[in-house]
Order: C-alpha cells, then sequence, then structure tokens
C-alpha cells in the first residue's frame, strides 16, 4: 500500500486513511492541475478587475472570458476526478474517507457554480457592450469571491494532501 509520498507506481499520491482500515490513494496530479486552474482563473479575473479600474472594455472581456475557460476547465477536471475514483471503486458510501472526499469536493464545485451564475450575468452585459464603468462593481465582486474560492482551494488541498491516519 501506498503512503503519502510516492506510490508503487512512482506517481506521487494522497493517500486519505481512516484507522488504516479505509483509504483511499488518488493522483497527486489530478487535483494538484485543478488547483494550476484555479490558480489561473483567479489571476484571469485579477486581471480583468485592474482593467475594470482602468476602463479597458477589452481587456475586461479577455479576462472574463479566459476565467470563464479555466472555470469549466476546473470544472470537468473535478468530474474527471471523480470518474476516476469511481472506476477505482472509491464510491460516496464508500468509507468515510471518501465521503469526506466527495462533500468537500462538492461544496467546492457547488461555490463555483454559484460563482459562475454571477460571472456569466458580467460577462454577457460586457459583451453586450455595457459601459465597463457600469460593470465595475461587478467585476470588483466576482474577483474577490474568486480569490475566496482559490484560497477555500488551497486549504482543501492541503487537508487533503496531509491527512493521513
Amino acid at each position: 500500500t501506498a503512503a503519502h509520498g510516492e506510490s508503487e507506481s512512482g506517481d506521487f499520491a494522497i493517500v486519505i486513511g481512516h484507522n488504516d482500515a479505509a483509504f483511499f490513494h488518488f493522483a497527486f496530479e489530478d487535483l494538484f492541475s485543478d488547483g494550476i486552474f484555479q490558480i489561473f482563473l483567479d489571476g484571469a479575473m485579477q486581471w480583468a478587475r485592474t482593467a475594470a479600474r482602468r476602463g479597458q472594455t477589452d481587456r475586461v472581456r479577455i479576462g472574463l472570458i479566459v476565467a470563464g475557460v479555466f472555470t469549466f476547465s476546473f470544472l470537468a477536471g473535478q468530474l474527471w476526478a471523480w470518474q476516476q475514483l469511481s472506476d477505482a471503486g472509491y464510491f460516496l458510501a464508500s468509507d468515510p474517507a471518501a465521503s469526506f472526499f466527495y462533500l468537500l469536493t462538492a461544496l467546492h464545485g457547488i461555490h463555483l457554480l454559484g460563482g459562475l451564475w454571477v460571472w456569466g450575468r458580467t460577462t454577457g452585459k460586457v459583451l453586450r457592450g455595457v459601459e465597463v464603468a457600469k460593470l465595475r462593481l461587478s467585476v470588483e465582486l466576482c474577483t474577490v469571491y474568486w480569490h475566496y474560492l482559490l484560497l477555500v482551494w488551497l486549504v482543501l488541498f492541503a487537508v487533503l494532501l496531509h491527512t493521513q491516519s
């Protein structure tokens, strides 16, 4: 059985245990790449925020679209990770560790979907030509929310990375 660090295959792995009886091991790269998407989407939102402060409509548009692409990529990556866990036999009710993982990542995904709703409204207005000055607060609030979600993901990632029995 692999422990935190390297798995038998040499891949970096995460092991979340429950009294050494119930555990699952998950490829580090899957969660890490999701985190990379989260960091890039946060950066794109910050770029859009800075452009909104400067009144640069084209840059706001680009920043919001890029952030949306990274957000959808993050969510797709999370669904793919869940599919990999399911294929490996780790289901929501398999054991407490699996349930914990699914619960935390699902809550994070739900918050991303809520952010996408506001992002969609704001992006739609930018694409329809609404003045950036009128959308600055929406862009600011979206960006602050995405910063919060990045922080939550980093904490979640750290918990999942370091949780062992």
